[in-house]
C-alpha cells in the first residue's frame, strides 16, 4: 500500500508541476495587476496554465484601442520586463487589440520597437479599409506571419499589406466579400501580378469560390459547377486562363450543386502536379462522388496531372 500511495503522489505532483515547472500563479496575477494600471490599457486578461494536460502556457490579452502608439510599445515593454525570468520555457503569446477590429497576436518575446511599428502598420491598414477586421499573427520561432482580413475587398487588402507590412514570408487570407472569392496569398505578390490574376478570374465561365496564390502564380482554385452537362468544357476553359506548369502547378477543385445526396458531383485535378490529399475521398472515392463525377475526374487527371 505504501508503494501504491507513493506512486499516486508522484503522479499527482507531475500533473500539477507540468514536468518540473514551478508554480507561477502569483507572478501571473502580479503581471495582470501591473499592466492593468498602465496608461492606455482598457482591459487585461492573463491566462496561465502549468499542468500535464495543457502544458506550460502564458497568454496575455490586452485591449488598448485608445492608447497612442508609444503607449502600446510601453505596455509591451512592461509585460516583457515583468515576465522575464519567471516564464522561461513557457509557450508565450500576447494579443493586443489596438483598434476596433484590429488585433496583433505575438508568439514569443515582445520587443517594444517592433510592436510600435506593427501597431502603426495595423492602424494604417484599418484606416485605409474602414469597417474591415484585421488579425495579424507573428511567430518568433520561425519568423512566419499571417494576416487575415474580414469585411475587406481583396484588392484593397493586398494593397494595404504591400504598403505597410514587409512582404517576406507573410500569408494573407481575405475572406469572401460581397461576391468575391476567398483569397489565400503567400506574399510577395506584385500589384501587376494581382491585377492579371483578377483579370483571368473575371474571364472564367465558372464562379470562383476560392483562389490560392504562391510565388506570384495561382496554385489553387475552387470553382462552382452548376451545369454538369458542360462541366468538362467549362473546367478546361478555366485551365486555359492560367496555363499551369510543373514549376507552378495548379490544384483545381470543383463543387457541383448540392442536391442533398451523399455522393456529390465534385472532384479535383492537380494540373502539372501529382499531390492529392491522403484521405478517404481519395482512397475510396466511390463513397463520396457520383459515377459521372468520377468519370470526369479520371479523364481530367489522365490528361492534366503528372501521376503515372
Amino acid at each position: 500500500m505504501r508503494i501504491a500511495a507513493g506512486w499516486w503522489v508522484a503522479v499527482a505532483a507531475a500533473v500539477l508541476s507540468a514536468c518540473g515547472q514551478p508554480d507561477r500563479q502569483e507572478e501571473a496575477h502580479a503581471l495582470e495587476r501591473a499592466v492593468t494600471a498602465m496608461p492606455g490599457v482598457e482591459d487585461v486578461d492573463v491566462l496561465y496554465s502549468n499542468n500535464f494536460t495543457q502544458g506550460s502556457k502564458l497568454d496575455i490579452d490586452v485591449i488598448a484601442t485608445e492608447a497612442d502608439i508609444a503607449q502600446v510599445a510601453d505596455i509591451a515593454a512592461r509585460i516583457e520586463e515583468i515576465k522575464d525570468g519567471h516564464f522561461d520555457g513557457y509557450d508565450q503569446s500576447a494579443t493586443f487589440v489596438v483598434a476596433d477590429g484590429v488585433v496583433l497576436e505575438r508568439h514569443g518575446t515582445l520587443e517594444p520597437d517592433p510592436i510600435e511599428d506593427d501597431t502603426r502598420a495595423a492602424r494604417n491598414i484599418a484606416d485605409d479599409i474602414p469597417g474591415s477586421e484585421v488579425f495579424w499573427t507573428q511567430h518568433e520561432r520561425d519568423g512566419h506571419s499571417t494576416v487575415r482580413f474580414e469585411n475587406a475587398p481583396a484588392a484593397a487588402a493586398l494593397d494595404a499589406v504591400r504598403s505597410y507590412i514587409p512582404a517576406d514570408d507573410v500569408l494573407v487570407t481575405v475572406r469572401k466579400f460581397e461576391g468575391e472569392p476567398q483569397w489565400r496569398v503567400s506574399m510577395p505578390l506584385g500589384e501587376g501580378e494581382a491585377r492579371t490574376i483578377r483579370h483571368s478570374l473575371a474571364g472564367s465561365p465558372l464562379n470562383t469560390l476560392a483562389v490560392s496564390v504562391t510565388r506570384g502564380h495561382v496554385s489553387g482554385l475552387t470553382v462552382a459547377v452548376e451545369d454538369e452537362a458542360h462541366a468538362a468544357v467549362h473546367l478546361e476553359a478555366v485551365l486555359a486562363l492560367f496555363e499551369p506548369t510543373e514549376d507552378h502547378p495548379l490544384m483545381l477543385e470543383w463543387k457541383g450543386t448540392d442536391r442533398g445526396a451523399d455522393r456529390k458531383f465534385s472532384g479535383s485535378v492537380h494540373v502539372a502536379g501529382c499531390t492529392y490529399a491522403p484521405n478517404l475521398a481519395e482512397s475510396e472515392p466511390e463513397r463520396f462522388y457520383t459515377e459521372e463525377a468520377l468519370a470526369l475526374r479520371d479523364r481530367l487527371r489522365a490528361q492534366y496531372d503528372t501521376c503515372e
